[in-house]
């Protein structure tokens, strides 16, 4: 009688509860010889046999030590992972030697503690990160959020943001936390993300500060775009009617070039490297791109400036104080109207230095100029500049811009955000 017949025969004899403890114990000593040993195959031939074990303590504390160690066979590992989950769980959360395959299909028998125990698996290829977002249950998913080892895949965070991006989902607001945290999360879906619950598809309500809050969000995020990610954010923009004037200037203003172009591609129709082309040269191509993608005279002249002021600069860099008051005087140049010169000086934004008390409380005006109908006669706007600096300790200022009565910045006329889109 060899000695895994011996084992086998005295196991046989003691209750399942001393069962799983010389099961555990016998594992262990396999697991850590590392040198050559005559009875090692039998020991071996009996940790096979306790694998089927009618006790599923028995087999569930052998699965506990060779879900750990490579040095069992790999047989044994695919045997323990088709049992039950209790007993399969801790193969699919460690086991080095399962292959893709044999995780996708932990993740598609539907069991929750199985796909939780995949989630958590540091370094999961592609394959097995796409399939959890798509079908894992909710607990699965945070986990794998949670999972810092393990990369997000693009079509992985997009499916996610899908599944939950309904606010009436129980675990909507912790998995939108979990996605804007993590850094491998597309700009795209960030940005989309910063939209639920605020935008319903119906256009944006003329509210003062969700436009300054919106104009920022949207920079900060494509700052950080990948390229091929600005035509879907444009496309998006569209869709949720904030492609505009506003977003235009500004990322011009802040030098994200790209995104710039994309955005003239999607209100124009013209094909994205026609656009990027056209921007680059400047002149009567660049303006006629503009109008086709609907811009206004004033606005059409003063994106081409801001395109030839920012040539010099590296992408993604905005332009300075000294630019902007170069854009300013330009603008008065051409004769604009008051209702043109406060909202130019909207672009004093981002040279944040500048603004103080008045400089603000001007910026207000601008953009209540703009979304309000019925927009207040000059006089009435430079008493108000000049009532809120006395207010402030200082003496009155001059009036900042001579007015022509005439001009209307963009296509806002009408108090609603969203401009029409003339096809090419």
């Amino acid at each position: 009688m060899n000695l895994s017949q011996m084992i086998l025969l005295y196991a046989n004899r003691i209750d399942f509860h001393k069962r799983a403890k010389l099961t555990g114990i016998l594992a262990r000593a396999y697991a850590r010889q590392r040198e050559p040993h005559p009875d090692q195959e039998n020991i071996l031939l009996a940790l096979t046999a306790m694998a089927a074990d009618p006790a599923l303590e028995v087999r569930s504390a052998l699965s506990e030590v060779v879900s750990g160690s490579p040095h069992f066979p790999r047989s044994l590992h695919l045997i323990l992972s088709k049992d039950l989950a209790k007993v399969s769980e801790p193969i699919f959360a460690r086991s080095i030697l399962l292959s893709d395959t044999e995780l996708l299909k932990g993740v598609m028998n539907n069991n929750h503690n199985v796909q939780c125990a995949i989630a958590g698996r540091p370094e999961l290829s592609p394959l097995v990160v796409d399939a959890l977002a798509q079908y894992a249950c909710t607990a699965a998913v945070l986990k794998l959020l949670g999972n810092t080892q393990s990369l997000l895949t693009l079509d992985a965070a997009e499916q996610i943001w899908q599944r939950f991006e309904n606010p009436t989902n129980a675990h909507h607001k912790q998995v939108m936390a979990y996605l804007l945290q993590r850094p491998d999360v597309s700009a795209f879906v960030k940005l989309k993300i910063d939209f639920l619950g605020d935008v319903t598809g119906e256009p944006p309500r003329p509210d003062l500060r969700l436009l300054e809050y919106r104009l920022d969000q949207i920079i900060m995020r494509t700052a950080k775009a990948e390229r091929f990610e600005l035509p879907q954010i444009a496309r998006f923009l569209s869709e949720r009617q904030w492609l505009n004037t506003f977003v235009i200037i500004r990322a011009a203003l802040a030098g994200q070039f790209g995104f710039t172009a994309a955005l003239l591609s999607e209100a124009s129709s013209f094909k994205l490297r026609h656009t990027l082309r056209l921007c680059r040269m400047g002149g009567f191509g660049l303006s006629l791109l503009c109008r086709y993608a609907g811009l206004s005279k004033s606005s059409r002249q003063l994106l081409v400036a801001i395109l030839e002021e920012t040539k010099s600069l590296q992408d993604g860099q905005p332009i300075g104080q000294q630019a902007v008051s170069r854009l300013i005087k330009k603008m008065e140049v051409n004769g604009a109207s008051v209702h043109d010169a406060l909202y130019y000086l909207m672009l004093q934004l981002e040279a944040r230095e500048l603004i103080d008390n008045t400089q603000q409380f001007r910026y207000d005006l601008a953009l209540k100029s703009i979304v309000v109908p019925q927009m207040p006669k000059p006089t009435a706007m430079q008493d108000e500049v000049a009532v809120q600096k006395r207010r402030s300790g200082g003496a009155d200022v001059e009036r900042p811009f001579g007015t022509t009565g005439k001009g209307n910045f963009g296509s806002f006329g009408s108090c609603n955000l969203a401009y029409k889109t003339l096809s090419a």
